[in-house]
């Protein structure tokens, strides 16, 4: 949900519909550490033209398969874009144990009841990397781990 006004010259968040459908790509650089975006060998498999950017007054609401390859460029306006976050998933679906920022929401975010956790997670069938244990340390935000990339 937009906090604020969000408009095209703040780079809104886009999205390639029916990419969830797709392949899933790794948000790994390729020396293995978190990158929290694609690569760009992966992302010049896309045909970016079909991306649909999503705009809005304040309150605007978003929903999207979190599958579904999203992103925006970056915002160069002096407007931050200010945004409540909700991650949603049925009750028997993949572990997600210290996965994300699962592992910090207190000691029964993310609890699994039997077997043990992967971060290897299976979306219908594929498989995909989860992001990394931030259970210890805390996550970093989104846009923090793909300015890191950027500046590196």
């Amino acid at each position: 949900m937009y906090l604020e006004d969000v408009d095209a010259e703040m780079s809104p968040m886009g999205v390639l519909p029916g990419s969830h459908l797709g392949p899933l790509f790794d948000q790994y650089a390729p020396d293995g550490s978190w990158a929290g975006s694609m690569t760009d060998a992966d992302v010049a498999t896309l045909d970016l033209d079909r991306m649909v950017y999503l705009g809005g007054p304040a309150g605007s609401v978003t929903v999207h398969n979190c599958c579904m390859v999203h992103g925006s460029l970056p915002n160069n306006s002096p407007r931050p874009r200010p945004l409540l976050l909700q991650t949603y998933s049925a009750v028997d679906s993949y572990p997600i144990s210290h996965i994300g920022a699962n592992g910090v929401l207190g000691s029964s975010g993310g609890r699994i009841c039997g077997g043990e956790a992967s971060q290897m997670l299976t979306v219908d069938g594929r498989q995909m990397h989860g992001a990394p244990d931030w259970s210890r340390k805390g996550p970093p935000t989104i846009f923090g781990s793909q300015q890191q990339e950027a500046d590196g």
